[in-house]
């Protein structure tokens, strides 16, 4: 292969001919297969991402940190550190006195403790009740048990209060009686021990009849740390999604307009979307945990990565001007424009891996998925978007 003038094609110019002549041959359908599998591959993954941090300590500095081990032994010492609150919601005074409530609240409590994964132990007033009973009952260990009536649970709970020093029960229950609440305290704030604690106390609630019927009160998750960090990751993840979604479909747009056609929009935005699916699925398998810090990083990569699909097209428009025929100009596109994508996308990659090494678990694991996701959006470039052009010969290419 020669250039024109008679030099002689460069390594790089003959690697790009030959994938193009593979590409406009059986190379598309074996590349729109493996785009297929990529697709699967990253949407079963992503969804096994950890939202929140993934180790006690900062996210920002690695496991062996001096800062992230001092917090792992703190953790482990002192575990009422984490509280998360499960509120009994009245609504009027006075509401928590029922035999009923006072009931559930304290089967609550107990399943809390033995059965929910990551709880250390749980307390409410309700555990105190029992034993208040026992030292009424002149020692006897009979009266261990919650009372039936209502009028004796309001007379056992005001007593409980008034012996007490004031301000002891205030995180338990409300000075007018009208909510208490279960103080369960956990093991860490990692995004995957917090999401089953919620998802297992949230499915208990939901399928105990008793706790539905509950007359004048509700049951409301959650409060304390963990509670706050729960709610934090929350919104993180549905955030993630229309953060993608809105960046996509500018993406789309854009491309729609600038190309006149839907199709072109599509066949750039579609190489960018799998490229992303495949990060994300990485993440989860590399444990990177999806946090404020990190999400914003997928829509850096899109606005990045779109750049070569963009050069790609205007060049391959460009060439079809000289030519009737699109494989033709599919192929000197790939050698032509195809070479400056691989020079461009190579440096900025190679550059942005060289963060792997800093110091610093944020910069290191950041730079390299951005690096990846660049990588990424090259091979989708080079390869996706030529075989979806030969393989759909879309009406933009032709005119």
């Amino acid at each position: 292969m020669e250039k024109v003038g008679g030099e002689k094609a460069g390594l790089l110019e003959r690697m790009l001919s030959f994938l193009g002549h593979w590409i406009v041959g059986l190379g598309k359908w074996y590349i729109v297969a493996v785009s297929l599998v990529l697709i699967i591959f990253g949407a079963y993954y992503s969804e096994q991402i950890t939202v929140g941090s993934v180790m006690p300590g900062s996210p920002i500095l690695w496991p062996w940190h001096r800062y992230n081990q001092d917090a792992l032994r703190i953790v482990r010492s002192m575990p009422m550190l984490n509280p998360l609150y499960v509120v009994v919601e009245g609504n009027k005074p006075g509401a928590v006195i029922n035999a009923d409530v006072i009931k559930e609240v304290y089967r609550l409590n107990r399943y809390i403790t033995r059965e929910v994964r990551g709880v250390i132990f749980s307390r409410s007033i309700m555990d105190t009740l029992p034993y208040y009973n026992v030292m009424g009952g002149e020692g006897d260990p009979h009266w261990a048990f919650l009372l039936d009536n209502d009028v004796q649970v309001e007379y056992s709970i005001h007593q409980l209060l008034d012996r007490a020093p004031p301000g002891t029960w205030d995180r338990f229950i409300t000075y007018d009686l009208s909510s208490t609440n279960i103080v369960a305290y956990c093991a860490s704030k990692r995004g995957r021990l917090i999401k089953g604690i919620m998802a297992t106390i949230n499915r208990h609630i939901k399928n105990n009849p008793r706790l539905n019927a509950l007359e004048g009160v509700k049951l409301r998750l959650a409060a304390g740390v963990i509670g706050i960090q729960a709610a934090l990751n929350e919104v993180i993840a549905s955030a993630q999604i229309w953060n993608l979604t809105f960046a996509l479909l500018g993406l789309f747009l854009f491309c729609t307009f600038n190309f006149r056609s839907i199709t072109a929009g599509l066949i750039l935005t579609i190489p960018l979307a799998i490229s992303n699916l495949v990060g994300f699925a990485i993440m989860a398998l590399t444990e990177v945990g999806l946090t404020v810090s990190t999400y914003p990083v997928s829509s850096v990569a899109i606005g990045f990565g779109v750049d070569y699909g963009i050069y790609f097209i205007s060049r391959l428009l460009e060439e079809k001007e000289n030519t009737e025929d699109l494989n033709t100009a599919i192929l000197r596109t790939m050698t032509s424009n195809g070479k400056a994508i691989v020079i461009i996308a190579t440096t900025l990659t190679l550059g942005l891996f060289c963060w792997f090494f800093s110091t610093l678990r944020f910069q290191a694991e950041m730079g390299t998925f951005f690096a990846l996701l660049l990588l990424l959006n090259m091979l989708g470039s080079l390869l996706l978007i030529p075989s979806l052009v030969a393989l759909i010969k879309p009406k933009f290419a032709r005119r």
